[in-house]
Parts: structure tokens; C-alpha cells; sequence
């Protein structure tokens, strides 16, 4: 537990927990027998008032951090609402693979089911939305096929690659099961052998350190959700060349590990008053080699909560 009051509480989701069942019971091949809104409502039935959980949004199974829950139907409108109108702003980090300072600062890239791989997503085409103006760039999609090397494949010029490749084609033939998905890049720090090399968008100092017993070329990205699209992050950085480590859905050369994807931060207007909160969640342990090479983020900072107002004090740290 993050946070808590009488209107909605902010809880840090350990990987491995299913936020509620899948719509299709059985399409992912795993159907768990508890999920993190079974616990909610039980905790919810056991209070003194009672409530009932409303999930504002939602994280992958295998996907660890922060999550926003309403206490009550009309709590959940207002940050729906919110959500809806893009002044709920979530954080994420991930660990991807090879040299990805090159990502562009925007990617918007929609998403479609994949047709040969039930529960599962592509990129599903390439272009630059009028929304995304000057803060896209090219954007070259690899093929599945290939493996990912260093580099993300992104273009030099000023229009999109064209070229056939298979990830778009097998989307192709229902562009009507697309939606857009934009994911936006904040900082990027490549660590090929322990020493990070900063990413353009990055002003921190550089610092000497080295993870034991990792494996080597890889990047640490902070990004911002401007959708939040089943999968997002994951085939965003996949379809550029760069999967998050331990993503055995989407090409990852480490399956072996935890998927290196974490919900690290939300801010959101309080349903009492609109002010702005912030909650952030702390690193797991199993991102703490990697920390140590990443400027900001290798101290042991607890969880924040700032901007609260005073009156709201049943907090929990």
C-alpha cells in the first residue's frame, strides 16, 4: 500500500498477480485463480465503511508498480474522467535491449490484435499523427524475424520507412482493429558495460559504477503514457528494435528473467478538490544492479507522496 483515504487508494502491484480475469478466460493461456481485484474486494468487504473497488486502469500480469483504485462508483467517474482527458499522467521504466538512445521522442504507433498470436499485439502500421507534429521522427518498424541488434532501426529522413515487412502485413487485413497507441520517450541511458552513456534528453552526470553478472548493451528508459493500450510499452519498444528484457511475448533474447517493466509513477487530480497528487513506488530489488549505473535512481529514496493536502491523512508509506 502506497497511499490510502477515503475516496481511492494507491497500491504497488507485485509481478506476477493478474489485475482481474481476462475478458476471454484461457486466451493468454493462463488463467489465474486470484487476482489483485479479488484481494481489493476483500479487503473493501472487510473495512469499516466497507467499499468496493473500481479499477481506474490496469497493468499487465507481469508488469510491477503503481496502481490507482476508486473506492466507489462515483470516485471513479471523476478520475475517469480525468484519465479520458489526459490529466492522469503515469511513469514507466524499462530495461530494453541494445543502444536505444536513438528512440524518438514520440512514438505513435497503433495497435492491432495479432492475428497468429491470440492475446497478443502489433504496431499495427506506421505514420505520423497530426498530434504528434514536430516530436516525431521517422520510424522504421523491424521485422519480427529479425534479431534485435544495436540501434533501433529509426530512419534518417523526413518520412517513414515503406518498406513490406511482416509485423505490419498481418495486421493489415482489419486496419478497423486498430487503435491509437502514443508513448512518449523522457529519458533514455545506455549502459554498455556498466558505464551509462546519457541519452540526448538526459542532463545528469555520468557516474562509475558497474551491475554484476548482467547482460551487456542494454538501456534505461523512462516514458509516459499518453494511451494506455493493452501492451503498450512492450510492443512499442519491440517494433523498434528494442524489447524490454525478460519479454518472452515480444522477442526478448532474456526470457529467463523478469520482465524489466515497472509502473514507477502517477500523478492525478484528487476527486475531492482537484489538486494534483503524486504517488511513486519504489524499485524491486531486481532492478538494483542496474540502478547503480543509472544517474538519480541508485539511492534509496522511499516512495513519494507530495502535493497531498494536509486534511488527507490516512496515508501509508
Amino acid at each position: 500500500m502506497l497511499y490510502e483515504d477515503e475516496w481511492l487508494l494507491v497500491v504497488n502491484k507485485p509481478a506476477g498477480i493478474a489485475v482481474h480475469l481476462p475478458d476471454k478466460p484461457g486466451l493468454a493461456g493462463r488463467v489465474p485463480a486470484l487476482t489483485l481485484a479479488d484481494l481489493l474486494r476483500r479487503w473493501g468487504a472487510e473495512a469499516s465503511p466497507p467499499w468496493v473497488p473500481h479499477l481506474v486502469h490496469r497493468l499487465d500480469r507481469d508488469t510491477a508498480g503503481v496502481l490507482l483504485v476508486a473506492k466507489s462508483a462515483h470516485v471513479h467517474a471523476r478520475l475517469d474522467a480525468a484519465l479520458r482527458e489526459g490529466r492522469i499522467h503515469r511513469t514507466y521504466a524499462a530495461l530494453v535491449e541494445g543502444d536505444a538512445r536513438d528512440l524518438p521522442e514520440y512514438i505513435d504507433l497503433p495497435l492491432a490484435p495479432d492475428p497468429r498470436r491470440p492475446g497478443r499485439f502489433l504496431a499495427a502500421s506506421r505514420y505520423l499523427s497530426p498530434q504528434a507534429g514536430s516530436r516525431a521522427v521517422p520510424v522504421s518498424i523491424r521485422d519480427p524475424a529479425q534479431e534485435p541488434g544495436p540501434g533501433s532501426g529509426l530512419g534518417a529522413g523526413g518520412t517513414l520507412s515503406q518498406e513490406p515487412n511482416r509485423q505490419t502485413e498481418s495486421a493489415g487485413g482489419n486496419p478497423q482493429a486498430a487503435k491509437p497507441a502514443a508513448t512518449r520517450i523522457l529519458r533514455t541511458v545506455f549502459i554498455p558495460d556498466g558505464r551509462p552513456t546519457m541519452g540526448s534528453r538526459s542532463t545528469s552526470p555520468v557516474p562509475e559504477s558497474s551491475p554484476p553478472n548482467s547482460p551487456r548493451g542494454v538501456t534505461f528508459v523512462e516514458m509516459e503514457l499518453e494511451t494506455g493500450r493493452t501492451h503498450q510499452i512492450r510492443v512499442h519498444l519491440s517494433a523498434l528494435g528494442h524489447p524490454v528484457l525478460g519479454d518472452r511475448w515480444y522477442r526478448s533474447r532474456h526470457p529467463g528473467l523478469s520482465l524489466m517493466l515497472f509502473a514507477r509513477r502517477i500523478v492525478f487530480p484528487h476527486p475531492s478538490d482537484g489538486r494534483l497528487a503524486e504517488v511513486s513506488a519504489p524499485f524491486p530489488e531486481a532492478w538494483r544492479p542496474w540502478l547503480a549505473s543509472v544517474p538519480g535512481e541508485s539511492d534509496e529514496r522511499r516512495p513519494g507522496i507530495t502535493q497531498f493536502p494536509a486534511v488527507w491523512s490516512k496515508s501509508h508509506t
